[in-house]
């Protein structure tokens, strides 16, 4: 093994490289990213011993644990778009239809038929195509335009895309797409 004396300007590099993964990582992640801080901690001290490939070894894991914490924190941050738009998107389609089979008193009420223009342009506006000129696009373009799209603009489309024209290529394009993400 090679070995030789760490000089303080590489501890104190690598515990600021800690420190600042430590920062970084929202607590929000949980025991893994918990776990990823102990494996760190752990190398740092091993550094401490004089080794050279420890300090190589501390910097490849920690930069390794924060990728990785990193990319939860993403995925988890998308899926959690994905559920308050459908929250959303369903209460918005509940509250219409509740008004649209309410008694003729209630749904010829001024109020109840602002009320259901206003959920109409709400629902409009959040189920609408992520991409502009959406409706007008061959298969081919809508695909390549998937690529770009992230886990919320993806529900969006295949929504548009299975109310419209519903085809295979671009909702298996969508699919691909959100597996890569994940």
């Amino acid at each position: 093994m090679n070995t030789h004396s760490v000089n303080n300007g590489e501890i104190e590099m690598l515990e600021k490289v800690v420190n600042e993964f430590k920062n970084r990582v929202p607590e929000s992640v949980g025991v893994q990213a918990e776990a990823y801080r102990r494996q760190v901690e752990e190398l740092v001290e091993l550094v401490k011993s004089n080794s050279t490939e420890l300090v190589e070894r501390a910097k490849r894991e920690g930069s390794e644990a924060y990728d990785s914490a990193t990319s939860q924190v993403k995925l988890a941050k998308g899926e959690a778009s994905v559920g308050l738009w459908n929250l959303e998107t369903k209460s918005l389609e509940a509250v219409s239809e509740f008004i649209a089979n309410a008694p003729d008193s209630v749904s010829r009420n001024r109020a109840a038929a602002k009320l259901s223009d206003a959920l109409g342009v709400r629902l409009q506006k959040v189920t609408e195509a992520p991409i502009g000129d959406y409706d007008s696009m061959n298969a081919k373009t809508a695909i390549s335009n998937v690529r770009e799209l992230d886990l919320l603009a993806l529900a969006r489309l295949e929504r548009v895309e299975l109310a419209g024209k519903s085809r295979k290529t671009v909702l298996d394009a969508v699919a691909a797409r959100r597996k890569a993400i994940s």
